[in-house]
């Protein structure tokens, strides 16, 4: 069976490449615009090689798209205990009165 990280690097690999091949871009002129080595966009795209934080952040940018369009989907199945409810306590639960999540210092 295959291991998590190993799915995770093909299947960002083919959706990285999907999207530069639907913008028509070659990988040099993507690592151009995300400011990545063009050795580094293969190695990604091949799932060799899984982006640090930064680097899949400058893709998404460079791609024209959200982190979250790159990574949807892949999913990790949690082992343990479940967490406790923490709705009313969790700085990312919409506030009432309409504010927004904001994450605390």
């Amino acid at each position: 069976m295959e291991d998590f990280d190993s799915r995770v690097m093909r299947q960002l690999g083919r959706r990285v490449k999907r999207r530069r091949n639907f913008l028509d871009l070659s990988q040099e002129a993507l690592a151009e615009r995300a400011g990545i080595h063009r050795t580094q966009i293969s190695l990604y795209e091949n799932g060799e090689r899984m982006p640090l934080a930064s680097s899949l952040i400058k893709l998404a940018a460079a791609l024209g798209i959200s982190v979250g369009q790159l990574v949807v989907g892949i999913d990790w199945e949690v082992t343990g205990a479940p967490l406790r409810d923490l709705r009313e306590d969790d700085p990312w639960e919409p506030r009432q009165g309409g504010g927004g999540a904001t994450e605390k210092a």
